[in-house]
């Protein structure tokens, strides 16, 4: 039996924006491994506040997104990693300062706007494609977009 990675992370929101990580030379989303018994959500909030800064209590979950999945190869080992996705909003301050963890080789933290996807998905992982395109589909996309906010 394959032995498992669980991970979780979220598609941060603000302004119309959405927030990537540069990542050994890809475009990613911020997300990292359960530790100390989280749960997927608080896991995700952690992660996303240690890869990219973003103060914890101004990261709000809005809804639970698609788990994606991928076999990884460590030394020679094939592992299944899973990850949980959240779509989340910023509610802090636009002018909040992104700090990229560079300990976790994230060399950049971009806010990116929906015309800019364009550019960023074509560097990123497939299973980033897929969880952009399903989220494209949900109601509460096009609310965001149209508002820049989520409704209350």
């Amino acid at each position: 039996m394959m032995d498992r990675i669980k991970t979780a992370g979220g598609i941060v929101f603000k302004d119309g924006k959405f927030l990537f990580i540069y990542k050994r030379g890809m475009w990613d989303l911020p997300k990292g491994k359960f530790k100390n018994g989280e749960s997927e959500e608080e896991t995700a909030l952690i992660e996303v506040h240690e890869e990219t800064g973003l103060p914890l209590e101004e990261i709000k979950i809005v809804e639970r997104l698609i788990p994606t999945y991928y076999i990884k190869t460590i030394d020679g080992k094939h592992l299944q990693k899973k990850t949980w996705w959240f779509l989340m909003q910023f509610t802090g301050n636009p002018l909040t300062e992104l700090v990229p963890a560079l300990e976790e080789d994230i060399e950049e933290c971009r806010w990116v706007s929906e015309d800019e996807l364009e550019y960023i998905l074509p560097a990123t992982h497939e299973r980033i494609v897929y969880l952009f395109d399903y989220l494209k589909q949900l109601p509460v996309y096009r609310q965001l977009m149209d508002r820049q906010t989520v409704p209350t």
